[in-house]
Formats: C-alpha cells, structure tokens, sequence
C-alpha cells in the first residue's frame, strides 16, 4: 500500500529535489482510509507511529533545513500507513543503504560533505528490502 505513495515521491524527489504534492496527499489519503476503516485501532500504537516523522520533522528545524522537512513528512506518513515496528525497520535499512552509498560516493570522491542526497529513495529501497526478506 505504501508503493502508492513512495513511488511518486522517490521520482520527485530524485528529479526535482522536493517531495511532490500529489504524493504527499496520496500518502496522507491512505494513512487516513487506515484509520477510518479501523485497520489500526488501537490509538496508542497509532500515535506512536508517528513519532520516527516527527522526529525528523524537529530534526529538520534544529539543522535549519540540512535535511528536509519532505522527508520528515514522508517518515510520518509512512508510519501512519505502516505501522511503528514497521516504519523502524524501513527507516533504518533505508539509512544503512544510504550510509552505503555515502561512503562509496566519498571514498571514490564522487561526493563532499556538501552534497545533498535524496532521502525517500532510500526509503524506497528500504521498503523493497523488507518487503523481499518478509520483515
């Protein structure tokens, strides 16, 4: 269900540098029909899904836009789509494989500290990698 969401964004955010319209509300729509029709009814672990986005959301601001508050709004609609146990795990195997590929970027100096890398592809891959190993 997420793919709906995260596709679209990983295209804009990869060719325009900024999460599109479209896929936020795309995403926001989903999270919302998931919690109407009650797939996620306990409210508690509803709202701590949300926490990995808003944390990103803060994030955001105290590094004054170093990483984007897109970003932080994908992670919390991801959670509210997903699920917490589920939105950890997409976000860490989403940084790992940015880790990845920052370190091979800077040790073959294809990259600097300075350069902006897209986050939602990362989490993007992060979803495909859970959704194949069955986590």
């Amino acid at each position: 269900m997420s793919y709906i969401f995260l596709i679209p964004a990983t295209y804009s955010d990869l060719k325009e540098k900024q999460i599109s319209l479209f896929a936020l509300v795309a995403g926001m729509t989903l999270g919302m029909i998931k919690l109407v029709l009650g797939i996620s009814s306990d409210g508690f672990f509803y709202a701590i899904a949300l926490i990995p986005g808003l944390a990103l959301i803060i994030c955001s601001y105290i590094f004054a836009g170093k990483i984007g508050r897109g970003d932080g709004l994908a992670l919390l609609i991801l959670g509210a789509i997903e699920g917490y146990r589920k939105c950890m795990i997409i976000t860490l195997i989403g940084i790992g494989a940015m880790f990845g590929f920052c370190l091979v970027g800077l040790i073959i100096r294809k990259l600097n500290r300075n350069t902006e890398i897209p986050f939602i592809p990362f989490l993007t891959a992060g979803m495909v990698i859970s959704h194949l190993a069955g986590i």
